[in-house]
């Protein structure tokens, strides 16, 4: 119990956020914010969620198409195994 508390605290004291962790609080925080400018400007409520929902559908598109796209920057090696054979 105590090696698994102390591997808990070393990775919460190394831990970063990632892309994927920063995408993943911008969604509802753009769609919270459409919500919150309905009540601050003077605009239908249906308006302020449908600009927070546009936003928020175009984080999850840029989530999708765009980092899942990219290649890891992880040191870990891939664990495919290696085709050796030549083709002589």
């Amino acid at each position: 119990m105590a090696t698994t508390k102390s591997q808990h605290q070393r990775r919460v004291v190394n831990s970063q956020l990632s892309r994927f962790d920063l995408l993943l609080v911008a969604i509802p925080l753009a769609l919270a914010a459409g919500i919150a400018s309905s009540f601050v400007v003077a605009i239908p409520f249906f308006v302020g969620v449908a600009t927070g929902a546009v936003v928020a559908a175009t984080l999850v598109g840029y989530g999708l198409y765009t980092l899942m796209g990219e290649p890891s920057t992880s040191n870990e090696q891939s664990t495919a195994p290696k085709d050796h054979t030549s083709s002589e």
